[in-house]
């Protein structure tokens, strides 16, 4: 692995880096779920992070950014999805709820 692909790597997982240190912080009641969930979220993260290198590999600009783009949301809802809770509902359903408040 080169040093532009491993800074590019680094850069495509701020996003799932910076959900998790929110959800840590307003969503702090996770358990024993946070020793399965973190790698978990990592692992699938990263596939699709690679599965997008090889993909966008000869695209043009816009349809390469638009793909990127989407793999970021789809990362950060994986990552809200993955995230546990050791009681309660779900976290989306109470971001939800905050929000209709």
């Amino acid at each position: 692995m080169g040093v532009i692909t491993f800074i590019k790597y680094s850069l495509m997982m701020l996003p799932t880096l910076l959900t998790l240190i929110l959800l840590i912080r307003f969503f702090p009641n996770t358990g024993l779920g946070r020793i399965v969930a973190f790698p978990t979220i990592f692992i699938i993260n990263s596939v699709l992070f690679i599965l997008g290198f090889k993909m966008t590999r000869n695209l043009k600009f816009t349809a390469n950014t638009m793909i990127w783009i989407a793999i970021i949301l789809l990362t950060v809802v994986i990552t809200m999805v993955f995230y546990p809770q050791e009681y309660g509902p779900h976290i989306i359903k109470k971001i939800i709820e905050k929000i209709k408040n």
